[in-house]
């Protein structure tokens, strides 16, 4: 375990933050991640490796299932001995573990040979849903599961969403789905449309929101700060919204970009706050694969060129590191996990305190740009 201390500097204050810097002990792309607590933790990554700790990652327990030739992108855990994980591609297979990852068990298969799965979601212990690239038919891939993933059905057709051509879905994190509070699912897409579905009733009917076309201007700030264009990513098969989150504020954040372009910073963000839209006054340094809401203002993404933070509801983004390669971000304490190529895990213990600097270098504390943001999911709730 390689540990590292960052000195972060800002307008207001010295933080020094922990890293450390962990291994799985094998050449895999981790994608899917799970904390359970601060010792259990779970992944899922090329070459078809499932992984499991049990002590913080010191020591991992290691199996594929299904061979060395497939991609585990989802994964979710129940506790720390059950966990079901999803083959990303063919076959197109889902597998669960009861006593810690020592044993998987294939519990279903879909025959269609075009079938590939980019999530997995769970509102409870027994109700979750698997959502993946549409099928021949142009719907979502939509299976769902009332037994805590020990057995999947499809959703009727009238239930699965149609796409439209050239639209399809990002498993670059496993976070383009997100199951929420009882009942709450949302799904975002990307590729020549790039579009945030949303379903109050598990799934049964849908409501489209649009985030490829011209959004109206927010008044959250000066007209003179407004960006031209408040739209994601899309109109090509590796552009869109890769990762989708919620704040306690119920705003939706949509993160994604170009993965082709991973340094572009061009639309590579978008928050629906109410019928609001609005994008970064500062955005993240490129192309993200995940993002992370710790708290109404404390937010995370993470993506190849490095990960990026923002202490003001995503209004500004400072660089968190420049570690390159990352997929997945997900809380562990009053830290974050990072994972992604070769194996390769980052922990911060803590992360830096919150300072922010205003768009003209003058020192803005945070607690008046949050007072800016709630002041304006307010009036769009009205």
């Amino acid at each position: 375990m390689l540990r590292v201390f960052f000195l972060f500097l800002t307008g207001f204050s010295i933080q020094l933050a922990a890293q450390d810097s962990l291994s799985v002990g094998v050449a895999t792309n981790i994608r899917a991640l799970a904390v359970v607590d601060s010792l259990h933790w779970w992944f899922g990554g090329s070459g078809g490796y499932l992984g499991h700790t049990t002590d913080g990652g010191k020591s991992w327990k290691l199996r594929q299932p299904a061979g060395n030739q497939v991609d585990f992108r989802s994964l979710h855990a129940f506790n720390n001995q059950e966990a079901v994980a999803a083959i990303a591609g063919q076959p197109a297979q889902i597998f669960r573990t009861k006593d810690g990852g020592t044993h998987w068990e294939m519990v279903h298969q879909l025959n269609d040979t075009t079938a590939f799965m980019d999530a997995i979601g769970f509102w409870n212990a027994q109700d979750g849903l698997i959502f993946g690239d549409p099928l021949p038919d142009g719907r979502l891939l939509l299976l769902v599961t009332k037994d805590s993933g020990h057995s999947w059905t499809p959703m009727a057709d009238s239930s699965r969403p149609l796409l439209a051509k050239g639209e399809a879905a990002f498993a670059a994190s496993g976070t383009a789905m997100q199951c929420l509070d009882d009942s709450t699912v949302v799904i975002v897409t990307g590729g020549l449309r790039t579009r945030l579905l949303l379903s109050i009733n598990r799934g049964r009917t849908w409501e489209v929101l649009p985030a490829d076309r011209w959004q109206p201007k927010t008044d959250l700030l000066p007209y003179e700060q407004q960006p031209e264009r408040l739209v994601m990513a899309h109109g090509s098969a590796s552009k869109g919204a890769f990762s989708v989150a919620r704040t306690p504020d119920s705003i939706w954040v949509l993160a994604g970009g170009d993965y082709l372009i991973d340094s572009s910073r061009e639309h590579n963000m978008l928050v629906r706050a109410g019928d609001n839209w609005w994008s970064p006054r500062h955005g993240p340094r490129g192309y993200r694969e995940c993002i992370l809401v710790l708290s109404e203002t404390l937010w995370v993404v993470t993506g190849p060129t490095g990960s990026d933070i923002s202490w003001n509801g995503g209004l500004d983004w400072y660089p968190l590191n420049d570690l390159r390669g990352m997929h997945v971000v997900k809380p562990l304490g009053q830290g974050v996990l990072l994972a992604g190529r070769g194996g390769r895990l980052w922990r911060y213990q803590q992360l830096p305190a919150a300072s922010v600097l205003s768009s003209n270098g003058v020192a803005e504390s945070a607690a008046n740009l949050e007072k800016q943001i709630k002041k304006t999911v307010r009036k769009h709730r009205k």
